[in-house]
């Protein structure tokens, strides 16, 4: 999972952002936000979801300062 921090302005980050980049960041945040949802609802579980899917990456660093700043 990337957060694609192309600068510390946001506007001039959000020029910088490609089509690339703008195609992959609905995903990427979309699992950000679906494993802080497992992790954080209150029973931390890492275990297969109702469909049969897997948390992925749950301690990268950008998902341990996500967890810590919600």
């Amino acid at each position: 999972m990337n957060v694609f921090y192309l600068d510390p302005d946001p506007v001039k980050c959000a020029k910088m952002h490609v089509d690339k980049h703008v195609v992959k960041m609905i995903v990427e945040y979309a699992q950000l936000l679906s494993t802080a949802h497992r992790v954080l609802d209150g029973n931390e579980s890492i275990e297969l979801s109702k469909n049969g899917r897997k948390i992925k990456r749950y301690r990268f660093p950008n998902n341990l300062y996500k967890e810590n700043t919600l």
